[in-house]
């Protein structure tokens, strides 16, 4: 029963806790959308972000690289729906498209970063297929306060999302824009996966 007084198991646990707690909540609403497999395109599509703001920056720090993986992502959401709308391929193709174009897009830059010998590059491999145990206390309270504001803007706003989810034409009555608590939906749930790359990895 060691384990359970391990400083790096106590860090895992509570990391792994905290993230699986916001995006358990924020997957149930992707889930109502028909929209789960986003969740993965979000994934692979947050590696490029995460790669351009360690080449600009040369920091392994978890808020910068967890803001640049959500912009990623956010833009990975923004070209599924663009394609979609735009040509004939259906959502679920396009979501297959942005997913390997940005995918291999993050593998580029890994190479790029590994070729330059940029320093405080060691372990940003892991972000493939992530690795808990590299989970600083500073990454825990990071984890913790990005948590606690994905709950609190879907407990302030449930209502309203749960209005559009089921009756998109009501909340447009109601005076509610649909495309507006959409795209909060598709932002909680980048920072959720980006929050989580270091933790479950990209693939």
């Amino acid at each position: 029963m060691d384990f359970l007084v391990n400083p790096v198991f106590i860090n895992v646990l509570m990391g792994v806790v905290l993230i699986s707690i916001s995006t358990a909540a924020v997957g149930c609403f992707l889930y109502v959308q028909k929209n789960a497999l986003l969740g993965e395109t979000l994934a692979h599509g947050c590696l490029p972000g995460i790669y351009c703001v360690f080449i600009f920056s040369a920091t392994r720090d978890l808020l910068w690289l967890s803001i640049g993986a959500t912009l990623s992502g956010l833009l990975s959401s923004y070209l599924v729906d663009f394609i979609a709308a735009k040509s004939r391929i259906s959502r679920d193709g396009a979501m297959a498209v942005v997913l390997s174009s940005m995918f291999g897009l993050g593998i580029v830059l890994l190479s790029f970063v590994q070729q330059n010998n940029y320093p405080n590059q060691n372990g940003l491999e892991d972000l493939f297929f992530g690795n808990a145990a590299a989970m600083s206390s500073k990454d825990i309270r990071i984890i913790g306060l990005i948590s606690c504001g994905i709950w609190l803007l879907l407990i302030t706003n449930y209502r309203k999302l749960l209005l559009i989810l089921f009756d998109s034409d009501f909340a447009k009555f109601q005076g509610i824009r649909p495309r507006l608590y959409n795209s909060l939906i598709s932002t909680l749930a980048a920072i959720s996966v980006a929050i989580g790359m270091q933790t479950a990895g990209a693939v």
